[in-house]
């Protein structure tokens, strides 16, 4: 039991240290440059929200995983 929530707990820390890695193409800044907040993911059905900051803009993204991985960001509406 410990093994797998060990590797549970690992899958979840590389998702969320490659949020800016994903969300860079979408808000349009370099990865080192994004904030990443709000992050949340269900287990169970694979599907991950945050927001990522860049700028003084915040854009609200989410994921899919399945075959390959589904990303949209949609900026903040003011």
């Amino acid at each position: 039991m410990k093994i797998l929530l060990g590797v549970i707990s690992f899958i979840a820390l590389a998702g969320c240290a490659n949020l800016q890695t994903r969300s860079s193409g979408y808000v349009g800044c370099p990865p080192q440059a994004i904030t990443i907040t709000n992050e949340k993911y269900n287990f169970w059905t694979t599907e991950r929200s945050w927001t990522a900051e860049c700028n003084g803009q915040k854009y609200y993204c989410s994921s899919l995983a399945g075959e390959s991985v589904q990303i949209s960001c949609a900026p903040e509406k003011k």
